[in-house]
């Protein structure tokens, strides 16, 4: 068989708070007014972002 190789393609509060610089807390805050740069992605109670919007709004470098 081919074998699929399957990225997640969504970020946690807790990933994006480690990619940010922010507290979780500071990450919950700013969705609590709308003040965060990205909409989250609400799924039942989870809170979820794109890999895509996140990996834009805060860009990181990769070392190779």
């Amino acid at each position: 068989m081919g074998g699929v190789s399957v990225t997640c393609r969504t970020y946690t509060v807790a990933e994006v708070s480690e990619l940010s610089g922010l507290s979780s807390w500071s990450v919950y805050a700013h969705l609590k007014d709308k003040s965060f740069p990205v909409a989250p992605i609400r799924v039942g109670a989870r809170i979820l972002f794109s890999r895509v919007l996140i990996d834009a709004a805060f860009p990181i470098e990769r070392v190779s």
